[in-house]
């Protein structure tokens, strides 16, 4: 009795484990960090950074649109954006196909700012490039974030980015 209790705990723990660990993997991460981050990389760190980042869930918000293109052979009516991400000024470049991003996408103006969540298809530091695969415009934004109010180390004046000494990753460090 005690074998079959032990074992239904363990699977029990395990499928937590395994639960846990999906529930992680599938945060929605922020965009305009990793642009930054990939933008003042090393040399070398790039290439990591962009194979870590590569089929995972981003949000970006302030993306400038710099280009609007309508994909007229498609019904409904595509449309293809050429974006900038502000703190890095790297292109973020993406097609709109979901029903309910359309309508967003059918008003938004070049010069406007749009904020999107998708998957990255692929990120070149070369090209300074990030294009992303199945998105869906949140809204539309502002061009910057609003002083004092978005900014990490506004809000936690503890708060800083840099790299931790202790295990080589670069994250947001808070001082003790």
């Amino acid at each position: 009795m005690t074998t079959t209790r032990s074992l239904a705990c363990f699977a029990l723990a395990t499928a937590a484990l395994m639960l846990g660990g999906a529930a992680r993997a599938a945060t929605t991460e922020s965009g305009n960090e990793l642009a930054r981050r990939l933008v003042y990389s090393p040399k070398g760190r790039d290439k990591e950074m962009e194979k870590e980042a590569t089929g995972n869930l981003f949000f970006f918000r302030y993306l400038k649109i710099s280009e609007k293109k309508a994909i007229t052979n498609t019904v409904p009516t595509t449309y293809s954006f050429k974006t900038i991400e502000p703190s890095s000024g790297m292109y973020v470049e993406f097609v709109i196909t979901k029903k309910e991003s359309l309508k967003i996408a059918e008003t938004a103006q070049e010069g406007e700012a749009l904020a999107v969540t998708g998957r990255i298809k692929t990120i070149s530091k070369t090209n300074n490039q990030i294009v992303f695969e199945s998105v869906r415009i949140e809204h539309k934004d502002r061009t910057t974030p609003k002083a004092g109010k978005e900014i990490l180390s506004d809000i936690d004046s503890s708060a800083r980015y840099g790299t931790d000494t202790s295990s080589g990753k670069e994250e947001v460090i808070k001082n003790k």
